[in-house]
């Protein structure tokens, strides 16, 4: 997190996606309970999934595995916190379901018959054979089940006990004595029943023989025959007579989990049908729900078919339903759409999914609870919207109020709660809501509770780390409940956890950034001890937030970077550079940014204890980040250490690989690094130059200069400009490289940055020294016009100004056709002798005007005659009049007014009259030979 695209050295923590939700977000878990058919197969939706497999027909007949649930990051923020920790999933106990033995009985509800079946359920199972077939059959659904990994905890009638509805199927009904659950079926007797079933329109038939095919559909071959008669079934649920209603749908309950009759059921139009049964009885919405769970779990086809047909308005309706069982059932369907991110999750949010499901975080039973905390666990992942439904609906205050130390709420609940929080902590919209709802005080008591999972604190921390990561407000209000005091104990508690004490250094480091008064307080001396300590003996992995914490530290002030180094803490730092933990080599770097930034003293220090040695060695390591931040050391002690700096880079052979990082695309801020520490070296050094210059340097500019970041086009114009200058050989090269083409393209864009305009305008002037491919491909390519167009316009920075006139005095150096262009465009020389006139006070300008003047004029007798006419003169001589201490300028004015002079007698006369001659002439001994050898050329053709 520690990234040198930050000016202080620092940048934000991971965001949720990488910290956590990659580890987490991806589970889909659903638990349900058995239903009060006792024959139909409650729902046993995957729970757990690392990877959900999602088996899809790839249309050839084959299936494929895809992946649901997973999520992807965005940011290409480098991250040396919590990028290694362990796979957080909460384990579900898993407790066998009672499957009950009373098929067939009578739909009345009278306690009389409820007590009779009761005793009758006790006789059966004391019964050893019943105990046998039910041990038996409890094996064979464990494995019959390609996508079950173990049955949890099932919703009893008694969990569920809210006085729910009885069924409306007061019609008279066969009775048929419970048939032993370890029958065995063979595919002729399972394929005779179907036929006679598809043949029969009577219900009371059709009742009969759909209850002995609810049986056989808990056999191992009812399991592999009946879902491809899946058609047959779900006309039953068409039937008018709901109790036909009800074996089809429990039998659809007993195979729907199986692939062939997920794809059969939405073939045959199966998701219509049974949406419809949404307005029936209790026990047929439950029924269909628990189906319907099944149905969409892991098969994404199935669940888009349910949202065509309308389907999730009213099953999100179900979660205000006034039974348990629906509520569970609803919000337990709502946690598999939700598993697939972001296919369904404007549908769930345009059915209120959130206030609803929000609603059941604290309501009487856990098992809703915990279904719901799920949900809205997929929901928020990469969603803003779901970001201001959870602020609106409170949602917050409800989360806070189920990690209340007296809440009821198991940890499976309160885990599910702190995920989403680590989700959505990271989001401005929440931060923001945290002054309002004030989660530290028991997010903190939470933490203090040891006997907490680990992974469970963990995520606590992360929380944390999120809500306070660049929001001072939040900073502060952690501050105030006494939330660093409860960091620091974590760090210095004996015996505490390696990961809790990391996690907790890496939230320390989120409160201290750019907070001078959390930093005041670590900067005590009882309190500076334990980070002191924790330097020298922690692992390193706990030393990467500390020594971000020491980042934060020494990036407040300067008083505090000398406090630092005063506390011998840069040795210390430095010798992390020694080893080979990437996170903690990535966060050191980051803080020798830091420590060094403007300090003179610490970076003498340094230097002693072969900072820069230590450093380059680290250039060559496989991770980008921990090169990022190198380099942006580099860069700053180049500016201040040049040649110690240089040298270390020589010793370990550094320069080609930093040449090479230039072309590193997808990572500007390290391209931009490179490219700084590359642009220093070029400026000072020539031997550097022509090393880069063998190292075909050429390549890296190209792809530098056709990114996306306009500071490393600037900082790579630069380099142009360092190396172009110095070589005529290299100048020809860029050029065929198309880079001189690249440079014209920058200045004729529109809106362009105002700094990269003026720095690919010197880089032009360094490409047209004496080079007259370049100079004509300037001109063909209308860049002539373009910079006497800039530097006509009112709006043109002076610094860009001065840049054109340079650009321009190389441009038409001994190029006739050139000098002629720029007489001719329109308004041209006016604006050159008004910048003369203003170089009077502005030193750069008027030292590039009288360049410009220069080269304008030699070999063009036009130009003479032009420029006298527009008064260009009488400013000339002014020009040294006021600058004659000014070495640059004396040289350009004196060269400009050598070839104004040449072989025009008109233009002696005016520098004469002008009093030219009693200026320059106490310039003959001056100290400058050049300039003394020009005064007296000068003095020779005026007299």
């Amino acid at each position: 997190p520690f990234s040198a695209a930050m000016p202080d050295g620092q940048s934000e923590v991971c965001d949720d996606a990488q910290l956590e939700t990659c580890k987490v977000d991806s589970e889909i878990v659903v638990e349900v309970g058995d239903t009060r058919d006792t024959n139909e197969r409650v729902m046993d939706y995957p729970k757990d999934s690392q990877e959900a497999s999602l088996e899809v027909e790839d249309g050839e007949g084959e299936t494929e595995k895809a992946v649901i649930g997973e999520c992807y990051d965005d940011s290409n923020v480098s991250c040396g916190v919590g990028s290694d920790s362990e796979d957080n999933s909460e384990e579900i106990e898993e407790i066998p379901q009672m499957q009950g033995l009373n098929e067939g009985e009578d739909d009345t509800d009278t306690e009389e018959q409820e007590e009779i079946i009761e005793c009758e359920l006790e006789n059966l199972q004391s019964d050893p054979g019943i105990q046998a077939a039910m041990e038996e059959l409890s094996e064979l659904q464990q494995n019959q089940d390609e996508f079950s990994e173990g049955i949890p905890r099932s919703l009893s009638d008694h969990d569920l006990s809210d006085n729910e509805p009885a069924t409306a199927n007061t019609q008279p009904q066969e009775m048929i004595l419970p048939s032993p659950v370890h029958d065995e079926y063979t595919q002729d007797q399972i394929e005779d029943l179907v036929q006679q079933l598809e043949a029969t329109k009577e219900p009371l038939t059709q009742e009969t023989i759909g209850k002995e095919l609810v049986k056989a559909s808990l056999t191992g071959i009812g399991k592999e025959v009946l879902p491809t008669r899946t058609g047959a079934f779900v006309n039953l649920m068409r039937s008018e007579n709901m109790a036909v209603q009800r074996v089809g749908l429990q039998i659809i309950n007993n195979i729907g989990a199986t692939g062939i009759a997920k794809r059969n059921f939405k073939q045959t139009g199966g998701f219509n049908s049974i949406v419809k049964l949404f307005e029936a009885d209790f026990e047929i919405q439950s029924l269909a729900l628990n189906a319907i769970g099944y149905l969409i779990t892991r098969e994404v086809e199935n669940a888009r078919e349910l949202m065509r047909v309308g389907g999730i308005p009213p099953l999100i309706a179900f979660l205000e339903h006034e039974s348990s069982r629906i509520k569970f059932f609803a919000a337990a369907c709502s946690w598999v759409l939700a598993a697939y991110q972001d296919e369904f999750q404007d549908a769930l949010l345009d059915a209120g999914a959130v206030p609803k499901l929000l609603k059941l975080i604290n309501c009487d039973h856990e098992d809703i609870s915990w279904q719901a905390a799920g949900a809205l666990r997929n929901i928020v992942l990469k969603n803003d919207r779901v970001y201001r439904e959870i602020i609106e609906a409170g949602g917050l205050n409800k989360y806070k109020t189920a990690l209340q130390l007296d809440s009821d709420r198991s940890e499976r609940v309160l885990g599910l709660i702190i995920q989403t929080l680590v989700i959505i902590s990271s989001e401005n919209v929440i931060k923001e809501e945290i002054q309002t709802t004030n989660l530290f005080p028991v997010l903190l008591q939470r933490l203090g509770k040891s006997e907490s999972t680990i992974e469970f604190r963990s995520r606590i921390l992360y929380c944390l780390t999120n809500l306070c990561t660049k929001k001072k407000e939040n900073q502060e209000l952690f501050r105030a409940v006494g939330g660093v005091k409860k960091i620091l104990e974590v760090l210095s508690t004996e015996h505490m956890d390696e990961t809790l004490r990391s996690d907790a250094s890496t939230t320390l480091w989120a409160c201290s950034i750019n907070n001078e008064a959390t930093v005041a307080f670590l900067c005590e001396d009882e309190v500076f001890k334990i980070l002191h300590q924790s330097l020298v003996l922690e692992t390193e992995k706990v030393l990467v937030g500390i020594v971000a914490t020491i980042s934060n530290i020494a990036a407040c002030s300067s008083r505090y970077r000398d406090m630092l180094r005063e506390r011998s803490i840069i040795p210390l730092i430095l010798d992390f550079l020694r080893g080979s933990y990437i996170p903690l080599l990535e966060t050191t770097a980051g803080a020798v940014m830091s420590l060094i930034r403007d300090n003179s003293d610490n970076i003498r220090q340094l230097m002693e204890w072969d900072g820069p040695l230590l450093l380059v060695r680290n250039i060559e390591t496989e991770n980008d980040g921990v090169k990022q931040n190198v380099l942006g050391a580099l860069r700053l002690l180049l500016e201040k250490q040049f040649a110690k700096t240089l040298k270390a880079v020589r010793e370990v052979g550094a320069l080609r690989s930093i040449l090479l990082l230039l072309k590193e695309r997808s990572l500007p801020q390290l391209q931009i690094n490179a490219a700084c520490c590359l642009c220093s070296i070029a400026e000072k050094n020539a031997r550097a130059r022509d090393d880069l210059i063998s190292y075909h340097a050429e390549h890296g500019i190209r792809v530098g200069l056709g990114g996306s970041s306009t500071k490393l086009k600037s900082v790579v114009c630069d380099l142009i400009q360092y190396l172009g200058r110095s070589s005529e050989s290299f100048r020809s090269i860029l050029g065929k490289n198309d880079v001189l083409l690249m440079l014209i393209d920058i200045i004729k864009e529109k809106n362009v940055d105002t700094l990269l305009q003026e720095k690919a305008i010197r880089a032009l002037w360094a490409l047209c020294i004496s080079n007259p491919i370049h100079q004509q491909l300037l001109k063909d390519s209308g860049g002539i016009s373009v910079l006497l167009g800039l530097l006509k316009a009112d709006g043109t920075h002076i610094h860009t100004k001065g840049a054109i006139l340079k650009a321009l005095a190389a441009i038409c150096s001994k190029n006739y056709k050139n000098q002629e262009e720029v007489r001719n465009y329109n308004g041209a020389l006016s604006k050159i002798v008004e910048s003369l006139a203003v170089g009077e006070g502005v030193a750069e300008l008027g030292e590039q005007a009288a360049l410009t003047v220069w080269c304008l004029t030699l070999g063009n007798t036009k130009m003479k005659n032009a420029f006298r006419t527009e008064q260009a003169l009488p400013p000339l001589v002014e020009l040294i009049d006021k600058n004659q201490e000014n070495m640059n300028i004396l040289v350009n004015t004196l060269g400009a007014i050598i070839a104004l002079t040449r072989k025009s007698n008109t233009n002696r006369q005016i520098f004469k009259e002008a009093g030219l001659v009693n200026i320059i002439h106490p310039m003959k001994e001056h100290n400058n030979q050049y300039i003394s050898d020009q005064v007296k050329d000068l003095l020779a053709i005026l007299t």
